[in-house]
């Protein structure tokens, strides 16, 4: 829930910091996949890429999405290191797709210390 904002519930503003919450969760897993993956960064990391795979074939369920990372031949590493810290970053990054939490309560995640 969105703690100190909750009476910003179905606001504009609200939608909004939901939407960059949830663009930054797709810069970040871009970011992961792109820089670990064995073959590098290419189409099948960019974030429209991503964004189309996580959200229409998916429909943001993180726990299929994650399956189908897991096997990803190319993305080993990059699941690997979201998995450690019992599985810190694949948390991050649902708690950002979800839009309801705030940045500060992110910047203290386990991930962010992993």
């Amino acid at each position: 829930m969105l703690d100190t904002q909750a009476g910003l519930a179905d606001s504009p503003l609200r939608q909004g910091m939901a939407a960059d919450l949830q663009s930054a969760a797709l810069v970040l897993l871009e970011a992961v996949l792109g820089g670990l993956s064995a073959a590098g960064p290419g189409a099948g990391t960019h974030g429209d890429a991503l964004r189309r795979v996580l959200g229409t074939v998916y429909r943001y369920d993180l726990s299929l999405f994650r399956q189908y990372c897991e096997h990803e031949p190319d993305w080993g590493e990059a699941t690997a290191f979201l998995a450690e810290g019992e599985g810190a970053g694949w948390h991050l990054l649902g708690e950002m797709l979800s839009g309801e939490v705030l940045t500060s309560t992110l910047l203290a995640h386990p991930f962010c210390r992993v």
